[in-house]
């Protein structure tokens, strides 16, 4: 498979002690670059082609990058190897198990599940890696409980599992039974309160980041649901959003953002203070159009550029400078 390779630099030094919101709190020096590293697919429903793509994960198997791509408008998830190159699929349109209607987005769970978010049919479906269909949430025949337009997923560390229930303005987490066992949201925005939530993704401490999305925002909440924080608002200058969708937090702890509105991905820190960006509206090298889907794993982002039918790789380089308190 053809790679373009190109070399994008765009990032920032952190310095101990900045503020974000009003907060001061001691931090090391950081010093963040992203580069673009490669781009794969194109537009087509054939073997390793897409068409709007919105959801990316990454099982580090090995040594080597298995990539799940939701490639949404094929009604599919496709596996690609860290090249790019095509391994297998499963999935096609429709209402029965293994069947989707526009799935949006994945999480994995320790490289022996994942979860594939199937946007219009409501649910959130789990897999096996071999693709063999486990079951799906909410079981509303058994729980009673509902979704309205999911398009994100996460998982802690205890398997339990948060969907971004984005029509219905909140977040739901349920256990590993399917169990619904807390709900963060409902529409406003105040904090704590959501509008259409597209994103969600937990850090190594167990807190959760939510996308909210028309609130141009990213919350913070801990795993017992209490709020901590928020960043962003709505614009496109540094640290600001314009309809923020995917997210997900690196092995280093930092927040990476699709602010899709603004064709760019942006990192944070856990405290919200703005590291570092890249991509600009376009569709080459490590420009986006509208990325929404994104994957960290080690020192490697992968970004679902659902406009331009592409999976996009970054280099995530992370250094701690002399002098941090």
């Amino acid at each position: 498979m053809s790679v373009t390779r190109a070399r994008l630099l765009l990032g920032a030094v952190l310095l101990a002690g900045c503020a974000s919101m009003g907060r001061q709190t001691s931090l090391p020096v950081l010093s963040v670059t992203l580069e673009f590293d490669a781009a794969f697919g194109r537009a087509g429903s054939g073997s390793g082609q897409f068409f709007e793509p919105r959801g990316v994960a990454v099982d580090p198997k090995d040594g080597a990058d298995v990539v799940y791509v939701a490639d949404t408008g094929n009604q599919r998830v496709e596996y690609l190897n860290q090249a790019g190159d095509y391994l297998k699929q499963i999935g096609r349109f429709g209402i029965g198990t293994g069947e989707f209607n526009n799935p949006c987005a994945l999480a994995l769970d320790f490289g022996h599940y994942f979860f594939v978010v199937d946007r219009d049919n409501h649910r959130v479906q789990q897999f096996d890696v071999r693709g063999i269909y486990v079951r799906q949430y909410p079981d509303a025949a058994r729980t009673g409980e509902s979704l309205r337009f999911p398009q994100a997923v996460a998982l802690n560390s205890f398997g339990e599992v948060y969907v971004a229930d984005t029509w219905n303005d909140r977040v739901v987490k349920f256990d590993r039974l399917g169990e619904v066992t807390r709900i963060l949201g409902g529409f406003g925005r105040g904090r704590g309160f959501m509008h259409r939530p597209s994103g969600v993704a937990v850090d190594r401490d167990d807190n959760l980041y939510i996308a909210d999305s028309l609130n141009h925002r990213i919350q913070k909440f801990n795993h017992r649901g209490d709020f901590l924080l928020e960043f962003g608002g709505r614009g496109s200058g540094t640290g600001f959003f314009e309809e923020p969708q995917g997210l997900a937090v690196s092995d280093d702890g930092l927040v990476i953002v699709a602010d899709t509105g603004n064709g760019r991905i942006q990192v944070f820190d856990a405290e919200g203070r703005w590291l570092a960006e890249a991509g600009d509206l376009g569709a080459t090298g490590g420009r986006f159009r509208k990325p929404a889907g994104v994957a960290a794993v080690k020192d490697r982002l992968y970004v679902a550029d659902p406009a331009d039918h592409r999976i996009v790789r970054l280099k995530l380089r992370v250094t701690r400078v002399s002098g941090g308190q």
